[in-house]
């Protein structure tokens, strides 16, 4: 049985199921089973073997990392939401913004044997110049640029830091 089949199969029976499920509450609440079915008690037992529900906004820690900065203060967790406007909670905030952009190799030889015969393809030194090129034009400041050892992927940083003056390469 080919798997689209398989698939097809297994969401017809779980639809054709709660289709079955939701009549059978529909019966039951209309009073058609009268003392002989035992739905609720079932029911019941079905519910009770749910997982809780995700938690409420009263109950959810939105300072679950401890980076806000009413926290920081003092080293003290402060949990009241009155001490934002103060200057220590100011000069707490972060200043500054971190960026990490992961970029993928560009196209290389597939074919190679090893590691070394899998160069960039002329292709794929024309994506990494337009590479570097949308990097610069972002205009940005690059501190470093880390790379695996493998041959495509330093041939990519290689050309890419061509247009990022003063990054350091790992």
């Amino acid at each position: 049985m080919s798997s689209r089949r398989a698939i097809s199969l297994a969401c017809g029976f779980a639809g054709g199921s709660a289709v079955l499920v939701c009549a059978a509450v529909a019966a039951d609440k209309h009073g058609y089973f009268a003392d002989r079915c035992r739905l609720r008690e079932t029911l019941a037992a079905v519910q009770a073997a749910q997982p809780p529900a995700w938690p409420t906004a009263n109950g959810w820690d939105y300072n679950w990392d401890k980076r806000d900065p009413s926290s920081l203060v003092n080293g003290k967790r402060k949990d009241s939401a009155g001490d934002s406007g103060s200057p220590d909670v100011e000069n707490s905030k972060p200043k500054a913004t971190r960026h990490i952009f992961l970029i993928r190799h560009s196209q290389y030889n597939l074919k190679g044997d090893g590691d070394k015969e899998r160069i960039l393809t002329p292709l794929g030194r024309e994506q990494a110049e337009y590479t570097g090129q949308r990097l610069a034009a972002l205009g940005l400041k690059y501190d470093v640029l880390i790379h695996s050892s493998m041959t495509r992927a330093t041939e990519t940083v290689n050309i890419i830091s061509k247009y990022l003056p003063g990054t350091d390469s790992f």
